[in-house]
């Protein structure tokens, strides 16, 4: 494992990064320490403003997608990623929340059965005995 060496305390600061910052970097985040003291710290002013005016998404969103290595401009630009088609036509008459509904489209059910189909519910063991 890395240490923070004192020529990178220097660094970062000179970066603007506080300690705290540097060491949450490099300990809990496994950062190699040349990259942690020298990676600019995500502000919210920082690209937003350019952004927040046509923007289709609000900046959380918009933040998570750079951090997750988006281009600024499809960060701010492409829209929500949508729920599964299905959901809108049978969300108001479904047996089962969206999560489930979800979960069970992506093991491979239709349409129907996952959205339908009852939750099966386990008993605790002491009511089967």
């Amino acid at each position: 494992m890395s240490k923070i060496k004192p020529r990178h305390i220097a660094e970062a600061e000179r970066n603007g990064i506080k300690y705290r910052t540097l060491e949450k970097r490099v300990y809990d985040m496994k950062m190699p320490p040349d990259e942690a003291c020298t990676m600019p710290l995500m502000r919210e002013s920082a690209n937003w403003d350019r952004w927040k005016d046509v923007a289709v998404v609000n900046y959380t969103t918009y933040a998570q997608r750079v951090y997750a290595g988006w281009r600024e401009e499809d960060a701010a630009l492409t829209d929500y990623l949508h729920k599964p088609s299905g959901w809108d036509e049978v969300k108001s008459k479904a047996a089962v929340g969206y999560q489930t509904f979800y979960n069970r489209l992506r093991s491979g059910w239709s349409v129907e059965d996952a959205a339908f189909k009852q939750k099966v519910r386990k008993k605790k063991e002491e009511q089967l005995q």
